[in-house]
This record gives C-alpha cells, structure tokens and sequence, in this order.
C-alpha cells in the first residue's frame, strides 16, 4: 500500500493519549530510518540528538527538533472563541471566522477520523478531538492543487535579498543561492539551449516586413495554409536582420528565435520606426516653418503700414491734445483754489463747534465726576464704621466666650483638687466605714462641684 508519511504520522501521535514528541521521533527513526530503505534520500537521524531528524530537502538539508511538536499540532482555536467571532458585529472579523469554522467542520465530523463522535459521545470528548494543524494543512493543500489543476499556472518566485530583510541591501551569494535552489539558473540554461521564444510565421511578416524597405512586401494570407511565398518573405527578412542562421529556426508555420533574438528583432523595428519618424517630422516641421514665415512676413509688411499711419494720426492728436490740457489745466487750477477754500472754511467752522463742544463735555464731565468721589467717599466711610462695629460685637462675643472656658476650666481644676484631697483622706484613715462615708462625702462634694 501507499506508505505513511511524516504529517501522517505526527497527526496520529496527536491523536494518541500517550502520544509524545519523543515517542514522535523514534517512529520517525524506525519508518524512515534505516539506511537500506529507499527513504534514505530524504530523511536522515543526526549522529548525536535522539529527539531531532534531518529532511534531505532539494536545496539542502534542513535539521528539526522535535520538541513541542505536538503542542504545536493542537494549537487551534477553541470553539467558543470561534463562536464568539462569528458573532462579531465586525462584518470582516465574522467571515474569517466563518471561513475557518467551515474548513474545521468537515474534520470534526468526518466519521473515518477518531474526532466523530460513536454513539452520542460527550461533547468534551468531540472538542479534544478537533483537527489538527497538520490535518487543515493538508486539506488546504489538497484544495490549492485542486485549484492549480484547474487553472493557467504561472510561477511566481519570491527572492530575499538579505538575512535582515532591509532595504536597499543586497547580497549576491545569498540570492544566488536561492536562484539555484529555485532552478531559475537551470531553467536559464535550458531556455538558452532551445528556441524559447516562438513567433507565427504570417505574424512575424506582418510585424516586420517593414524591415525590407520597399523591396517586398507581404504576400495576403490564402487560407489556413502557409504558401511559399510567406516562406520565401520571412527568410528574406530573417536574412537581412539576423545574418547567423544558428540562433533561429524556421518551421513549417512558426519561426523559433533563441533567447534575446526576438529582442533584436523588436529592436530593429523601433529604430527603423523612430527613424521614419523623424525624417517625417523634419520634413513637416520644415514645411509649416516656411508657412509660418511667409505669414510673417506678409503680417509684418502690413503691421509696419498700418502702425507709420497710425504715428502720424497720433502726433497730430498729441499736439492737439496738448493744447487743450494747458486750457483745462488754467481753468481747473482756478476750480481747485475755489474749492480749497471753500473747504478752509467750512473746516474752521468744524473745528470750532468741536472745540467748544469739548470744552463743555469736559466741564460738565468734571462736575460729575465729583459728585461721584463724593458719594463714594460717603459709602466707604458708612462701610468702615459698619465694619468697626460687627468688629467691636466679634471682639466682645470672643471674649465672653473665652470667659466662659476659663471658668469651665478652674471648676474642673478646683474639682479634680478636692478629689484628690479626699483620697488623700481616705487613705489615712483606718476603718472601711469610715473610709466609705469619707468616699461618699467626697463623692458628693465633686457632685455638687461639677453641678456647680
């Protein structure tokens, strides 16, 4: 049968209850291990680690410890997180979440997987089993070549230009390495060596006929099939643009260029282009110069008769002019001596009635001004003598209040006094009647003291 493979294998050991990352590794020694097996290409146990296998990789080998790879494999994402982001009201957030519910459902209830449930298994039991990272990885890679079956391939190849992944620095050994893992030398090689670059035969005399001048043209196209002449078009062309016959071939209805010729030939064309193009345009530009300058010539011939009447028309009326200004200007200047004036005299008149105007604002301004100091003279003097007065009442409430504590203090002085002479009493008399009726005595008088 088709034999079992290192995903395979690690995602069986995932789903073991006693599986382990050393348990892992020494199924990978006993499976592709041993030497006289045909897996020796590729897989190889390092001479001095017993928990890490090398993979012979195309561009080199590559050495993996298999510590945490089962903690790595059942990294997935619980169900409730799951279920909490496809709910989220972020339309983005909930169809990433849907998209990957979607691609763990199939795995949680395939019935040929240890994750589907037998018999109404607990739910707990259909959670630990959930697919693993290897398990989606190889679905999503099986869709991917699903897809590339069905579509138009084009490789893409990504090259780093250097270890710290900054720009603007490049370093050649490391990228041509990659190339030559890649096999972008080889393919090189090999396009090199063959004819990669392949042209129809009615194209290319449709393209580049225009290479032969004149002397020929392309015959019209009769039917599907390539006639002679078609042949005998695109040698001539071949021949006077590429004169060494070994880097092209023709067939019977493509012609085949090594790598850079059909360059060459594109090449040739633009030039010959580029050419007719400015033999063109030298030839236009001279015409509409000469054009352009026998207009000139006609406009300046009729620009200098119209502009000699028009300096004669205009001296005549400058001078007229001029006499008429020096009437005006008298007239005008005895205008401006009236006017002034006039002005002089109406601005006097203003001048005046707005001096005397002040003068009287002013005076009146003063008067009132002192009436006012005079009133706010009197309220701050009505406003000091109030403030004295609730001083004087503060002054007197203070003091009365201090009387009042000096006193509450001598009696509980004058009482804390007689209690301690009665103790002293108390103390030197024999007899405990006599003791209590002195206590008692004591006690009534620090009573009357403190009701006092």
């Amino acid at each position: 049968g088709k034999p079992i493979g290192i995903l395979a294998l690690l995602d069986e050991e995932s789903r073991l209850e006693q599986g382990s990352d050393r348990t892992f590794t020494e199924k990978l020694y006993v499976q592709f291990g041993s030497q006289q097996q045909a897996s020796a290409s590729y897989f190889r146990k390092p001479r001095f680690s017993n928990t890490a296998f090398t993979i012979r990789h195309y561009a080199h080998d590559v050495t993996y410890e298999g510590d945490g790879f089962l903690e790595k494999n059942k990294d997935t994402v619980p169900d409730e997180v799951l279920d909490l982001l496809c709910t989220s009201s972020f339309e983005f957030v909930g169809a990433l979440a849907s998209s990957h519910a979607a691609q763990v459902a199939p795995a949680k209830a395939s019935p040929g997987t240890p994750a589907a449930s037998v018999g109404g298994a607990p739910q707990h039991q259909q959670r630990r089993q959930a697919p693993t990272l290897t398990g989606v990885f190889k679905r999503s890679l099986a869709g991917l070549m699903a897809t590339l079956a069905e579509t138009e391939m084009h490789y893409i190849r990504c090259i780093k230009p250097n270890e710290a992944k900054r720009a603007w620095l490049f370093e050649a050994p490391m990228v041509l390495s990659q190339l030559r893992s890649c096999g972008v030398i080889e393919t090189i090689r090999i396009s090199k060596a063959g004819y990669p670059s392949r042209v129809p035969i009615r194209t290319f005399n449709a393209r580049y006929a225009v290479l032969l001048g004149d002397s020929a043209e392309p015959p019209a196209p009769d039917g599907d099939t390539l006639s002679a002449a078609e042949h005998a078009v695109c040698r001539q062309i071949l021949d006077a643009s590429l004169p060494d016959r070994a880097q092209y071939q023709v067939g019977l209805t493509k012609v085949f260029f090594r790598a850079g010729q059909w360059a060459i030939m594109e090449k040739k064309r633009s030039f010959l282009f580029e050419s007719s193009a400015v033999v063109m345009q030298r030839f236009c530009r001279g015409a509409l110069v000469r054009r352009s300058y026998r207009a000139m010539a006609a406009a300046a011939r009729t620009i200098q008769r119209w502009h000699r009447a028009r300096m004669l028309a205009r001296k005549h009326e400058l001078a007229r002019r001029l006499h008429a200004a020096r009437v005006i200007e008298r007239h005008y200047a005895q205008l401006l001596r009236r006017r002034r004036r006039a002005v002089e005299d109406r601005a006097a008149t203003v001048v005046q009635a707005h001096v005397r105007g002040f003068d009287a604002r002013r005076r009146v301004r003063r008067m009132r001004e002192g009436q006012q100091q005079l009133a706010a003279a009197r309220a701050r003097d009505q406003a000091d003598a109030a403030r004295r007065a609730a001083d004087e009442e503060r002054l007197f409430a203070e003091q009365a209040r201090r009387d009042a504590e000096s006193g509450r203090i001598r009696a509980a002085a004058q009482a804390a006094r007689a209690k301690a002479q009665a103790a002293e009493a108390a103390a030197g008399q024999v007899g405990p009647a006599h003791s209590r009726q002195r206590s008692t005595g004591a006690g009534s008088r620090d009573s009357a003291t403190y009701t006092s």
